[in-house]
This record gives structure tokens, sequence and C-alpha cells, in this order.
């Protein structure tokens, strides 16, 4: 109790522990893995190698899929803080931000500790978790977005509203458009799902215009002057909202996938929701229906485009926290969520145990590769970080059930479960490095590339391939691309997928015969050395 009491007075200093606990270990000890987070840390390093720092660039050309925000903050992480938790700085302001907007809606709601809950609870759910511990732009978007909601609905000064429009207006620097429309529809479901008056006069929503689209008005009055073309405008104004929406680059998903896909996302906690909303229904309609309205619009929201997928509800995921946090002595006393909670503490430990014998016997890490090496490239971690995850979550599964008898056991069951995410942070995906990252590429470039050359790729992005070989990559769709290539580097490697890997020597007659094969994931990539000189052409 004085650890809480202590953590109520300093929410901050809580917060930012927090979140090392549960993403610092990936910060600092994961990979950059593909695809989002390899092809952002690739981007970013383009941006300044080139010193472009208005039109962000992959492989030597403009990269318009995304603003810059995320490429600007990855590159001042790396510049100030060690790698690879420096280019992960936009995770770790994002996953901050947005516990803080969590907290200060859940003090306002019902006070501290239900703030601190909910900070917990949404911390922990499979989605919100993945999202600010894996390089991708949402984990920064939802936290600039959530903090903008905050400020609006904590009340209507020109202050407040200001600082609200600049974080939205920096949201849609991060991923467009919906860095303003989420977080002020979110903010009229709030107001009007309580029956309240909105209380923005028409001054101030002129404000919030104003400020937040001048934000991105004045990056693109920069890309214009310098190297950005009708086509990267094009791209990045209308492609990837307009065409991304109609389903056009893939994630086509029915209008009810969120019905399917949100109870997963937001487990464990989606099976106690249920007797918490009836218990919130009963004794505070008015906060529930607030907080459902604020869900329902994401939601809602969300499922009108074509294209979905499930990390761009991650702001649907905080009002059901608060649901959860604000009814806990309910959930406390219910004899169905304490089924859950033993259930859970049985599960997870076995789950480790089953995994750590499996890989500590040597036949039966062959029996799986040789099972799975039809389809993927496997390489299993060992087992050593699977049994000590074992030993810890089995220690605090029994203080699950030991709160059980005393009627404390929500609070210890929010740390169970907060220890399974910390330890698969810290230990559990560090394990998978050697088969996430092509480690052989950096060795293959420093003794094939010069420093000046390019990786040469073919029908592949690559940019985990040429982050790690330390190179500017090059896509060629074609033979004819890759041999004029080929000609103009006159000396280098090329990579192939497998698939592509037929016949290369016929295709193409400037090959040495040193190369070979590496797996990444499930993929599988030959390379090849290739010399010529220009006369021979």
């Amino acid at each position: 109790m004085k650890a809480i009491d202590f953590f109520k007075r300093h929410p901050l200093l809580f917060i930012l522990l927090f979140v090392i606990l549960m993403w610092g270990g990936q910060y600092a000890l994961r990979g950059f893995w593909e695809p989002d987070e390899a092809r952002f840390v690739y981007v970013a390093r383009e941006m300044a190698d080139t010193g472009n720092w208005a039109v962000p660039q992959r492989h030597g050309e403009a990269y318009g899929h995304k603003p810059p925000l995320m490429f600007w903050l990855i590159n001042a992480g790396s510049a100030v803080l060690p790698s690879p938790f420096g280019e992960r700085l936009p995770n770790l302001v994002g996953a901050a931000l947005a516990l803080l907007a969590v907290y200060g809606i859940g003090r306002r709601i019902r006070g501290a500790g239900t703030g601190l809950l909910a900070c917990v609870i949404v911390s922990t759910a499979v989605q919100f978790w993945e999202t600010c511990g894996i390089g991708q732009i949402d984990a920064l978007l939802t936290g600039l977005e959530l903090s903008a909601f905050y400020l609006l609905v904590s009340g209507q000064s020109v202050r407040r509203t200001a600082c609200a429009s600049l974080l939205m207006g920096l949201a849609v620097l991060a991923k467009g458009p919906v860095g303003l429309i989420i977080p002020l529809g979110s903010f009229l479901a709030f107001k009007w799902g309580g029956k309240e008056r909105i209380g923005m006069g028409a001054g101030k929503w002129a404000l919030v215009f104003a400020l937040s689209l001048a934000v991105p008005a004045v990056w693109l009055a920069f890309a214009a002057l310098g190297s950005g073309t009708d086509a990267y405008f094009k791209e990045i104004l209308f492609s990837q909202n307009l065409s991304r929406a109609a389903g056009s680059y893939g994630h086509v998903k029915p209008v009810w996938y969120y019905l399917f896909r949100l109870p997963g996302d937001f487990m464990p906690w989606t099976l106690f929701l249920p007797p918490a909303a009836v218990f919130l229904y009963k004794t505070d309609r008015m906060q529930l229906r607030r907080l459902c309205a604020w869900c329902l619009f994401v939601v809602v929201f969300f499922s009108i485009p074509v294209s979905k997928r499930g990390v761009y509800i991650m702001t649907a995921f905080p009002p059901l926290a608060l649901i959860l946090a604000c009814a806990a002595s309910s959930i406390r006393e219910n004899r169905y969520c304490r089924g859950v909670a033993v259930l859970f503490a049985f599960l997870v430990p076995a789950v480790f145990a089953a995994v750590s014998m499996v890989l500590f016997f040597p036949w039966t890490r062959w029996l799986i590769e040789e099972r799975v090496s039809e389809y993927a490239a496997v390489q299993l971690p060992d087992f050593v970080p699977f049994h000590m995850c074992f030993l810890v979550s089995l220690a605090f599964s029994a203080g699950v059930l030991a709160g059980i008898r005393k009627g404390s056991w929500f609070v210890r069951f929010c740390l169970f479960v907060s220890a399974v995410f910390s330890l698969c942070s810290w230990i559990v995906y560090p394990a998978f490095n050697e088969l996430k990252e092509p480690m052989e590429m950096k060795e293959i470039a420093q003794k094939y590339i010069p420093e000046d050359g390019r990786l040469l790729l073919y029908d592949i992005y690559g940019e985990t391939l040429a982050l790690h070989a330390g190179r500017t990559g090059k896509r060629l769709d074609t033979d004819a691309e890759m041999l004029n290539a080929m000609q103009i580097e006159e000396h280098g490697v090329a990579v192939f997928l497998d698939k592509d890997a037929e016949n290369l020597d016929a295709r193409f007659g400037c090959l040495t015969g040193d190369g070979g094969t590496f797996a990444m994931g499930s993929k599988v990539y030959v390379w090849k050395v290739f010399d010529l000189q220009p006369e021979a052409y």
C-alpha cells in the first residue's frame, strides 16, 4: 500500500518506470525486425545520410507512404541514445504520452488509483502491448491522439485548446488526417455520451483547426521548396489516404471485422468486461455511456473504410480499460472473474513450461525443425529463456492464487499479467533476434560491396537487408533492370528470394560464383556476387 500511495503522488515516475518495465527489453535488446520497424529505421538513416529532412527517402527515391515525424524522432533518438534504444524513441514517447493521458482521464473520473490501474490494464492488452513494443508509427500516433483528447476533455481554456491543437497537428504529421479526426471525434462522442455541452465556441474551433493544420502545412511548404515532386505530394496527400481507405494497399476486411478483432486484441481483459459493464450500468450509468461512446466512435469510424488493421483502433482500448478500472471493486468480488484469474494463473506457467521442455530435448527440437522446414527456415532459440519465464511466472501465479483467498487477487492478477508481458519483452522476444534478422548481411557487404556501392534487390524492397548491410539498396523488378544496375555498379552483391533464384548463372553472366543462402523468418534469400568491366558491354 505504501508503494501505491507513493506512485499516486508521483504518477510521472510510475509511468516512466512502467514503460521501461513493459517495453524496455524490446527497446534495448531486440533487433530491427521487418517489415515496418526495419523500414522506418532504414528510411530515417537515409534521410540523415542525404540531409533531406523534408522529404523522406527509400533506396534513393522519395518515400511518400508516411509523413516525416516518425523519421525525425528516430534520428533524434539515435543522436543522443545508443542503438537500438535510440531508434525506438518514438515508441517510448508514444507509450508514455498514452499512459499519461489514460492516467489523467482516470484521475478525473474516479481518482489517482483508478488512473494508475487503467494504465496497467491498457498496457497489458495484447494489441496495445505489441504495438508499443514494435517500432510502428501507431504507438506514437496513439500517444499524441490520447494526449490531445485528454486536454480537450479536461477543460477548454485557450492554453489547453492550443496545446491540444498542436498535438493533433503533430499526430497529422505522424500518420495523416486521422491524427485530427480521432481526437476530435472521440471528444465529441465522450461529451454527447454524457449529455454534456461541448463548451467550445466558434473562436476555439477556429483555433483548433488553424493550429492543428498549420503544423503539417509548414512541413509541406518546406517539402515543396525542397525535393518534393508532384508525384510525391499526390501520394502523400491522396493515395495514402483515399486509396488506402479503399483497400488499394491491401488489408481488405469486411465491415464487421472489428467485432471479432477487438475482443481478441483486448485479451485477457475482454473476459472481465461483461461484469464490469453491468456494475457501471447499475452504479454510474452516465460514465459508462461516455466511455462506450468514445470506444464506439473509434470502432465505427475505422469500420467504414475497406482497409482495416488491428492497430487502427488503439484508441478504443483506453475507454475499455477505464471501465474495468472503475469497476475494480465489483470484479474483485465476482466469482466468474476469480475463475478467469485462476485459469490464467495455471495456464501461463504451463505454456512456458511446455515450450521450455520442448526446446530442452534435442530430439523434439529436431522434430519441429524437420516438420516445418518445408514451409519456413527455422532456427529455434535456446530453452533457457523460457525456463526462466516459467519460474518467474510461476511465482507470480502463486501470488494470484494466494490472493484469491484473501480477496486481494485483482491487483495481484494485474501484477501477474504485467510480469508475463515484461518477460516477453526482456527475455522471449530478444531470443528470436537471430531468426528475425539477416545477421550475415553486414559481413557480406563489408567484403563485397564498396562503401559507395548499392545493394541490388530483385523484386523485393529489402529494407532490412540494406539496413544491416549498411548500404543503400536498389529494387529491380526484372532481369533487364538487374543487368542494367549491375553494369552501373560494376561490382557488388545481388539478393534474390529463393523462388526467383533459378538459373541465375544463365540469366546473369557476370556472376563470379561467390554467394550463398541465408534465412530470415520464413524467407530464404540467395545472394550472389557480380563483377564486370563496362567495356565488356
